[in-house]
């Protein structure tokens, strides 16, 4: 028989410090939630994959946050 295919579902996060935001075109942005929280939604939802982009990071040019990413990390279950 035929297998249906279904759509990857990968969200892209915007990491500013230790929040997730969302923004238009990257200006102006608006707290969503912890990103530790916000993972376990994810999970729940059964996303194939998270890219996180560190906008803070990128726009002082200073390296993203280890220690953050790590604790994320650990808690995806992607």
């Amino acid at each position: 028989g035929l297998m249906h295919v279904y759509p990857r579902l990968i969200p892209v996060l915007l990491l500013e410090g230790d929040r997730l935001v969302k923004t238009k075109g990257f200006e102006d942005p608006r707290y969503v939630g912890d990103p530790v929280n916000v993972i376990s939604i994810f999970n729940d939802l059964e996303v194939d994959e998270l890219v996180i982009l560190d906008i803070g990071a990128a726009k002082s040019r200073v390296p993203a946050r280890m220690e953050l990413l790590n604790r994320i990390a650990t808690e995806a279950f992607i």
